[in-house]
């Protein structure tokens, strides 16, 4: 038997040598052992973890997207991407999944939220409020004036 663990069979009224009053038994360790299991899987799944931006490229008519007239204006083109004009023929693209758990963020005021846990991204992108500690990802885009289209991603 090991030193520092009690065996179910010898207790200190056993009289059997190895016997000791601060040991803990197999079925405490076990029981703690999963409790901190529990508990580390619990913390780690709620936090800031590589959230991928959207993959592939997604072509949209500026003109479907009244919002894009305005320069600044964010404008959730599909579930996963955001975008906003910069300039006459400029546009900066971000990534809706949310840097903390990946869930859509969804526009509010001149920024983002998150419904799940309350991150807020500024519309630059940055974090306003956690628990989020990463900006949104920016998304290359292109934009065509002749055909009216923006491209989004590569």
């Amino acid at each position: 038997m090991g030193e520092g663990f009690r065996d179910s069979m010898t207790d200190l009224t056993s009289g059997m040598p190895g016997a000791c009053a601060s040991c803990i038994s197999r079925r405490a360790f076990l029981a703690d052992a999963a409790t901190i299991a529990a508990l580390s899987a619990l913390f780690s799944a709620c936090g800031d973890s590589p959230v991928e931006p959207p993959p592939g490229k997604v072509e949209v008519k500026v003109s479907d997207f009244p919002g894009l007239a305005t320069i600044n204006q964010l404008v959730l083109v599909d579930r996963r991407r955001a975008a906003k004009r910069t300039g006459e023929t400029t546009f900066v693209a971000f990534s809706r999944l949310c840097t903390h758990e990946g869930t859509p963020v969804e526009v509010s005021g001149s920024g983002f939220v998150c419904p799940n846990h309350g991150s807020q991204f500024s519309n630059d992108g940055s974090v306003t409020f956690g628990p989020a500690t990463q900006a949104l990802p920016t998304l290359p885009t292109s934009y065509d004036a002749a055909t009216d289209l923006l491209t989004i991603g590569a």
